[in-house]
């Protein structure tokens, strides 16, 4: 595939921090692979970390830097350790830096990441355990849960979890603004609706139907 200028550009850029944005089928793992390729010119594979959204992204990315580095005599100094090529998912990437180190990482090397479907249980397990605690706080806790009602918040909570960092960083930027904070309830209000909307409609045609 032949690189476009702007492709070029960044896989010819130099020690550079750079920031490409790129939608969905624009050859980014292309783009990629080229930028790797080049930066072996001055580099070892053991010194170049590359790290991926996805893991099939991240497979295809090693095959073909594999393949580059193969068949390309002017690579052949790198193919000794092109197995040892750190290729992966943010995942997998921090995976092997706990288990390289898991004294200072107080953890056991055997470590694993969990599965997503595991992940989803644990949170709505969490967030179920939270909404059970609210329903017997006598604090604002309760207030929230009857402002959103338990179904609502049921299923927004787990989301919120999944996506804790940027949760905690909006009410930070709301600051001590009462208008501010009553807009988000609002907007929380709102989404949790939206989700739910769907579900009860769902059920009223059903239940019109076996009327």
């Amino acid at each position: 595939m032949e690189l476009t200028a702007e492709q070029r550009a960044v896989v010819e850029a130099g020690d550079v921090d750079l920031a490409v944005t790129a939608g969905a089928g624009s050859g980014k793992t292309h783009v990629l692979v080229e930028r790797y390729v080049a930066l072996l010119e001055r580099c070892r594979i053991p010194e170049i970390a590359a790290v991926t959204f996805t893991e099939a992204a991240a497979t295809e990315m090693r095959e073909r830097v594999r393949h580059e580095v193969l068949t390309r005599p002017d690579l052949a100094r790198h193919r000794a350790d092109v197995d040892e090529a750190v290729i992966g998912t943010i995942h997998s990437f921090c995976l092997g830096l706990l288990r390289d180190h898991p004294v200072e990482a107080r953890i056991d090397p055997a470590v694993s990441v969990l599965a997503e479907d595991a992940a989803e249980l644990l949170r709505r397990s969490a967030s179920g355990a939270a909404i059970d605690d609210a329903a017997g706080a006598d604090d604002v806790r309760i207030e929230a849960l009857r402002a959103l009602g338990v179904y609502p918040l049921s299923q927004l909570l787990p989301t919120l979890l999944a996506a804790r960092d940027d949760v905690a960083n909006a009410f930070a930027a709301l600051g001590p603004d009462a208008s501010a904070a009553e807009r988000l309830r609002e907007r929380m209000a709102a989404a949790c609706e939206d989700r739910v909307r769907p579900l009860r409609d769902e059920v009223c045609e059903r239940l019109d139907e076996l009327l």
